[in-house]
């Protein structure tokens, strides 16, 4: 009997929507989905948008308590806020915030088979859209990813809402989005598995090289609009690349080797544990590239890019410096663990591989540095 595995497979939440304060509009597009509503998010998101959005909706007829996310998307955070979703019978979890924030609210809704919408604060990743989540221990070590059989039934991105949080939240889902065709592309090569549970589908693709081809286009613009809280077409266009089509792609076409870089980040602890999700991403992505021998031409294209973004893509500015050998070591075995995505990649890589390939892009970004004028756009003090 052929595995369910070996077929190819496409999935996606029933419905998202985007604009400008959807948030406090929304009575029309929530009224479908049940009336006892559980919203959680971070004291920081709830007083920037949920007191408000709480508001609204009770004074359109909704029953809304709120509960504050404690900070990690762990099990013990989910069974947590499970129990509080049962004793308040709610038929619906809003997830409103980051990544961690959405991730555990879709546990929740998976635990009490209950309708799931998120409200992402920020378009720092592309973990609205898909149907898992990412699962660390309390003191932030990665640990699994949780797959669910459904997707959040709605996804709504207020685009006034996410204009106003940091830049460096856009720059990193920037970074998660912008691996999304470059990762499907190894997957597609090695004929690996996604994350919607089969092989590459087409259409996985199409939408993953139209997230790279928006990324390339627009990045600069939206960066500058965040910078200026300020909602822009470009703007638009990004958050939508990076919520939207990167989840479609990241589960359509698959993760290869950038992604497992940043599980390998999770066992770094001081300022390497700073950075975020889509900067680790993005020096993935960079690895990944050395790893499958780009041509200097094309590498170039992408230092160029990333770096007039603003990311970070040394090894000083990711504080690798002052990790000891011991400690990358730990770093490159935990990127090349079994079950890891990097099982994608058209060849076996091993740890010694990822910290050759780290120095090859340590050595191309300096070099570039050193023979180019590059002006980010954004500009962070943690990159060192």
């Amino acid at each position: 009997m052929t595995s369910s595995k070996e077929f190819k497979w496409f999935g996606s939440p029933d419905h998202y929507v985007q604009g400008k304060n959807i948030l406090l509009n929304s009575a029309d597009i929530l009224k479908p989905y049940g009336s006892k509503f559980l919203l959680l998010a971070d004291k920081d998101v709830y007083k920037a948008a949920g007191k408000k959005f709480q508001d609204y909706l009770t004074e359109n007829g909704f029953t809304v308590a709120y509960t504050e996310f404690n900070g990690e998307s762990s099990l013990e955070e989910i069974d947590r806020v499970t129990k509080i979703a049962k004793d308040k019978s709610s038929d619906v979890i809003i997830g409103l915030g980051g990544g961690k924030t959405l991730d555990t609210s879709k546990g929740v809704a998976n635990a009490l088979d209950i309708s799931n919408i998120i409200c992402p604060s920020a378009a720092s990743c592309d973990a609205s859209c898909i149907k898992l989540s990412i699962i660390y221990t309390e003191d932030h070590e990665f640990v699994k990813y949780l797959f669910y059989a459904h997707h959040p039934i709605l996804i709504m991105a207020d685009t006034q809402v996410i204009a106003q949080a940091p830049t460096r939240t856009l720059l990193a889902g920037i970074g998660d989005a912008f691996s999304t065709y470059y990762e499907g592309l190894e997957v597609a090569k090695s004929h690996g598995h996604t994350l919607a549970g089969g092989h590459p589908t087409d259409a996985g693709l199409a939408v993953a090289r139209q997230c790279a081809d928006t990324l390339w286009k627009y990045s600069y613009q939206a960066l500058e609009a965040s910078e200026n809280n300020t909602v822009t077409t470009a703007l638009e266009k990004v958050v939508e690349a990076n919520i939207l089509l990167s989840g479609l792609g990241a589960e359509g076409a698959g993760l290869a080797a950038a992604h497992s870089i940043y599980d390998g980040f999770s066992v770094l602890k001081g300022d390497p544990d700073k950075f975020r999700h889509g900067e680790e991403v993005a020096l993935g992505v960079m690895i990944q590239l050395v790893l499958i021998g780009t041509p200097q031409k094309e590498l170039d294209k992408f230092i160029e890019f990333l770096l007039t973004c603003g990311f970070p893509l040394t090894k000083k500015e990711f504080h690798l410096d002052k990790v000891s050998q011991s400690e990358l070591e730990a770093f490159a075995k935990k990127s090349t663990d079994k079950g890891e995505t990097i099982e994608n990649m058209s060849f076996k890589v091993s740890p010694e591989m990822i910290l050759e390939a780290l120095d090859g892009v340590d050595a191309a970004v300096t070099r570039y540095r050193e023979t180019h004028s590059i002006h980010p756009v954004f500009v962070d003090k943690d990159f060192g």
